[in-house]
Protein backbone atom coordinates (compact mmCIF):
# COMPACT_ATOMS: atom_id res chain seq x y z
CA UNK A 1 0.00 0.00 0.00
CA UNK A 2 1.31 3.47 -0.83
CA UNK A 3 2.16 5.31 2.34
CA UNK A 4 0.52 8.71 2.59
CA UNK A 5 -0.04 8.98 6.35
CA UNK A 6 2.67 11.58 6.90
CA UNK A 7 1.03 14.03 4.50
CA UNK A 8 -1.65 16.51 5.44
CA UNK A 9 -3.74 18.25 2.82
CA UNK A 10 -6.01 21.06 3.84
CA UNK A 11 -6.98 24.59 3.10
CA UNK A 12 -4.78 26.78 5.27
CA UNK A 13 -6.33 28.82 8.05
CA UNK A 14 -4.52 31.90 6.77
CA UNK A 15 -5.86 31.39 3.28
CA UNK A 16 -9.41 30.44 4.22
CA UNK A 17 -10.47 34.05 4.77
CA UNK A 18 -8.57 35.42 1.79
CA UNK A 19 -9.22 35.54 -1.91
CA UNK A 20 -6.24 35.62 -4.21
CA UNK A 21 -7.18 39.17 -5.13
CA UNK A 22 -6.74 40.21 -1.52
CA UNK A 23 -3.16 38.94 -1.59
CA UNK A 24 -2.16 40.54 -4.87
CA UNK A 25 -0.94 44.07 -5.45
CA UNK A 26 -1.94 45.78 -8.70
CA UNK A 27 0.51 44.13 -11.09
CA UNK A 28 0.70 44.96 -14.79
CA UNK A 29 -0.90 42.22 -16.89
CA UNK A 30 1.60 42.44 -19.74
CA UNK A 31 4.93 41.88 -18.03
CA UNK A 32 6.51 40.15 -15.02
CA UNK A 33 9.06 42.95 -14.65
CA UNK A 34 8.83 44.61 -11.27
CA UNK A 35 6.62 41.97 -9.66
CA UNK A 36 7.40 41.68 -5.97
CA UNK A 37 5.72 40.01 -2.98
CA UNK A 38 3.01 42.25 -1.53
CA UNK A 39 4.47 42.27 1.98
CA UNK A 40 7.96 42.31 3.53
CA UNK A 41 9.60 38.94 4.09
CA UNK A 42 9.44 37.81 7.72
CA UNK A 43 12.45 35.68 8.65
CA UNK A 44 12.71 33.82 11.94
CA UNK A 45 15.33 31.54 13.44
CA UNK A 46 18.09 30.13 11.22
CA UNK A 47 16.88 32.17 8.26
CA UNK A 48 13.50 30.45 8.01
CA UNK A 49 10.66 32.45 6.48
CA UNK A 50 7.11 32.22 7.85
CA UNK A 51 3.87 30.97 6.29
CA UNK A 52 2.53 34.47 5.62
CA UNK A 53 5.66 35.29 3.62
CA UNK A 54 5.20 32.07 1.65
CA UNK A 55 1.62 33.07 0.81
CA UNK A 56 2.67 36.50 -0.41
CA UNK A 57 5.45 35.03 -2.54
CA UNK A 58 2.92 32.52 -3.90
CA UNK A 59 0.62 35.38 -4.90
CA UNK A 60 3.44 37.20 -6.70
CA UNK A 61 4.49 34.00 -8.47
CA UNK A 62 0.93 33.27 -9.59
CA UNK A 63 0.57 36.75 -11.03
CA UNK A 64 3.91 36.48 -12.82
CA UNK A 65 2.81 33.19 -14.33
CA UNK A 66 -0.48 34.66 -15.51
CA UNK A 67 1.36 37.59 -17.13
CA UNK A 68 3.96 35.55 -19.03
CA UNK A 69 4.11 31.78 -18.37
CA UNK A 70 7.39 30.97 -20.19
CA UNK A 71 9.31 33.86 -18.62
CA UNK A 72 7.85 33.12 -15.21
CA UNK A 73 8.87 29.45 -15.32
CA UNK A 74 12.40 30.44 -16.34
CA UNK A 75 12.55 32.94 -13.49
CA UNK A 76 11.25 30.38 -10.99
CA UNK A 77 13.78 27.77 -12.10
CA UNK A 78 16.67 30.24 -11.92
CA UNK A 79 16.01 30.55 -8.18
CA UNK A 80 16.81 34.26 -8.08
CA UNK A 81 15.08 37.24 -6.43
CA UNK A 82 12.26 38.00 -6.19
CA UNK A 83 11.24 34.35 -6.54
CA UNK A 84 13.81 33.03 -4.07
CA UNK A 85 14.04 34.65 -0.64
CA UNK A 86 15.69 33.14 2.45
CA UNK A 87 14.54 29.49 2.36
CA UNK A 88 11.49 30.25 0.21
CA UNK A 89 11.49 29.38 -3.48
CA UNK A 90 8.86 28.75 -6.13
CA UNK A 91 8.14 25.46 -7.84
CA UNK A 92 5.58 24.64 -10.51
CA UNK A 93 3.90 21.39 -11.58
CA UNK A 94 1.73 20.60 -14.59
CA UNK A 95 -1.48 19.37 -12.96
CA UNK A 96 -2.51 17.01 -15.78
CA UNK A 97 0.81 15.47 -16.83
CA UNK A 98 2.48 15.53 -13.41
CA UNK A 99 5.67 17.02 -14.84
CA UNK A 100 7.78 19.39 -12.76
CA UNK A 101 7.87 22.61 -14.80
CA UNK A 102 10.25 24.59 -12.57
CA UNK A 103 11.94 24.25 -9.20
CA UNK A 104 13.93 27.17 -7.84
CA UNK A 105 15.44 25.23 -4.94
CA UNK A 106 16.28 21.98 -6.71
CA UNK A 107 16.34 22.56 -10.49
CA UNK A 108 17.47 18.99 -11.07
CA UNK A 109 13.86 17.95 -10.49
CA UNK A 110 12.62 20.09 -13.40
CA UNK A 111 11.18 17.90 -16.15
CA UNK A 112 10.74 14.92 -13.84
CA UNK A 113 7.62 12.95 -12.91
CA UNK A 114 6.19 14.39 -9.71
CA UNK A 115 3.98 11.33 -9.14
CA UNK A 116 6.99 9.23 -8.13
CA UNK A 117 8.31 11.65 -5.50
CA UNK A 118 8.48 10.40 -1.91
CA UNK A 119 9.28 12.44 1.16
CA UNK A 120 11.95 11.61 3.74
CA UNK A 121 9.60 9.18 5.49
CA UNK A 122 8.54 7.47 2.28
CA UNK A 123 5.16 9.20 1.91
CA UNK A 124 3.79 9.80 -1.59
CA UNK A 125 4.16 13.57 -1.55
CA UNK A 126 3.96 13.83 -5.34
CA UNK A 127 0.54 12.19 -5.43
CA UNK A 128 -0.69 14.65 -2.79
CA UNK A 129 0.21 17.61 -5.02
CA UNK A 130 -1.60 16.06 -7.98
CA UNK A 131 -4.90 15.65 -6.11
CA UNK A 132 -5.49 19.18 -4.85
CA UNK A 133 -8.79 21.07 -5.19
CA UNK A 134 -8.97 23.61 -7.99
CA UNK A 135 -10.65 26.48 -6.19
CA UNK A 136 -8.60 27.10 -3.05
CA UNK A 137 -5.13 27.75 -1.73
CA UNK A 138 -4.18 24.35 -0.28
CA UNK A 139 -1.40 23.17 1.99
CA UNK A 140 0.68 20.00 1.77
CA UNK A 141 2.87 19.11 4.78
CA UNK A 142 5.75 16.67 4.42
CA UNK A 143 9.41 16.09 5.35
CA UNK A 144 12.01 17.40 2.92
CA UNK A 145 15.44 18.95 2.63
CA UNK A 146 15.89 22.65 3.39
CA UNK A 147 18.34 24.06 0.81
CA UNK A 148 19.57 26.66 3.32
CA UNK A 149 20.31 24.36 6.28
CA UNK A 150 20.70 21.22 4.14
CA UNK A 151 18.76 19.24 6.77
CA UNK A 152 15.56 17.23 6.48
CA UNK A 153 12.81 19.35 8.05
CA UNK A 154 9.03 19.60 8.08
CA UNK A 155 7.91 21.64 5.08
CA UNK A 156 4.50 23.22 4.54
CA UNK A 157 3.87 24.13 0.92
CA UNK A 158 1.11 26.55 -0.04
CA UNK A 159 -0.28 25.59 -3.45
CA UNK A 160 -2.51 27.40 -5.95
CA UNK A 161 -3.73 26.10 -9.30
CA UNK A 162 -3.47 28.56 -12.20
CA UNK A 163 -5.05 26.93 -15.24
CA UNK A 164 -3.33 23.55 -15.59
CA UNK A 165 -0.32 24.61 -13.52
CA UNK A 166 0.19 24.21 -9.78
CA UNK A 167 2.26 27.07 -8.35
CA UNK A 168 3.71 26.43 -4.90
CA UNK A 169 5.91 27.98 -2.22
CA UNK A 170 6.81 26.17 1.01
CA UNK A 171 8.15 27.26 4.38
CA UNK A 172 10.25 25.04 6.63
CA UNK A 173 9.86 24.25 10.32
CA UNK A 174 12.83 23.87 12.64
CA UNK A 175 12.48 20.23 13.73
CA UNK A 176 14.98 18.24 11.67
CA UNK A 177 14.85 14.50 11.05
CA UNK A 178 18.00 12.43 11.24
CA UNK A 179 20.30 13.26 8.33
CA UNK A 180 20.56 10.25 6.04
CA UNK A 181 20.61 9.30 2.40
CA UNK A 182 17.16 8.12 1.37
CA UNK A 183 17.21 7.43 -2.36
CA UNK A 184 17.75 3.70 -3.12
CA UNK A 185 20.40 4.45 -5.74
CA UNK A 186 22.58 6.09 -3.11
CA UNK A 187 23.00 2.97 -1.01
CA UNK A 188 23.92 3.06 2.66
CA UNK A 189 22.86 5.71 5.15
CA UNK A 190 25.50 8.39 5.50
CA UNK A 191 25.94 12.05 6.28
CA UNK A 192 26.06 14.31 3.25
CA UNK A 193 29.69 15.24 2.46
CA UNK A 194 30.50 18.91 2.94
CA UNK A 195 30.79 21.10 -0.13
CA UNK A 196 28.46 19.09 -2.36
CA UNK A 197 25.23 21.05 -1.85
CA UNK A 198 25.32 23.01 -5.11
CA UNK A 199 26.01 19.95 -7.24
CA UNK A 200 23.38 17.86 -5.51
CA UNK A 201 20.67 20.48 -5.98
CA UNK A 202 21.04 19.91 -9.72
CA UNK A 203 21.02 16.11 -9.42
CA UNK A 204 17.66 14.62 -10.50
CA UNK A 205 16.94 12.24 -7.61
CA UNK A 206 13.70 12.18 -5.70
CA UNK A 207 14.68 13.22 -2.20
CA UNK A 208 16.52 16.52 -2.83
CA UNK A 209 13.29 18.41 -2.36
CA UNK A 210 10.30 20.21 -3.76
Amino acid sequence: MTRIATLTLRRTAAAAALTLGALLPAFAASSIDGIQPAAPLVVGEAGRADTASALHLLAAAAEAYRADPPRALTAFNDGLAPFQQADLYVFAIHARTGRMLANGGFPGLTGGDVAVLRDARGAAVGEAFLHLPKDAISQVSYHWRNPQTWRIETKRSQVLRVGDTLIAVGSYQSTPLAERKLHPALGQAAALPAGQASALRAHPVSWWGV
